[in-house]
């Protein structure tokens, strides 16, 4: 196993939960989406546009959808919606993973010698000590929550720096 590999798998148990909130509300997201469509397309008044202005009519449901990609996912049925957006939300947990690894590969990191992690309402920050062949660095994950509400869908902002 490599120290990319062995990172990630370790920065996988750490975001665990993280990821499982982010998981539970891109779902709840997804069918408000769903519902807010169904419901902008079962007004009288919105066929009838679709039927005299189709573009202005699938720019209003794609802003609604949260965009063209959401428009597509939201029209799914539900089963196949939820498989889409555990598949997407994990893609994005392992490139996020792939990113810091490799900044830390990169910093040649050896061991943690000490961490501290402090959360708060809309994610967490983790201040690191670390060992590595160049001395002691201290590497620091901020991560906020964003979005989740109107059209953005919920998501995680990730900064990570090695000093």
């Amino acid at each position: 196993m490599t120290a990319i590999d062995t990172i990630m798998k370790e920065l996988e148990a750490f975001f665990k939960e993280w990821d499982e909130k982010l998981l539970n509300d891109t779902l709840i997201w997804v069918a408000e989406r769903a519902a807010a469509v169904r419901e902008f397309e079962e007004v009288e008044e919105n066929s009838k546009l679709r039927r005299s202005d189709c573009w202005k009519f699938y720019d209003k449901v794609h802003a609604i959808a949260g965009g063209k990609t959401w428009y597509t996912v939201v029209k799914l049925i539900p089963k196949y919606r939820d498989a889409f957006v555990t598949k997407n939300c994990a893609a994005i947990a392992k490139s996020r993973n792939a990113k810091i690894a490799k900044k830390l590969v990169a910093a040649n990191v050896e061991s943690v010698e000490s961490s501290e992690i402090i959360r708060n309402h809309d994610g967490f920050n983790g201040i690191f000590k670390v060992k590595s062949a160049n001395g002691t660095h201290v590497v620091t994950i901020n991560t906020i929550y964003a979005g989740g509400y109107n059209i953005q869908c919920a998501h995680y902002r990730t900064l990570v720096k090695v000093r």
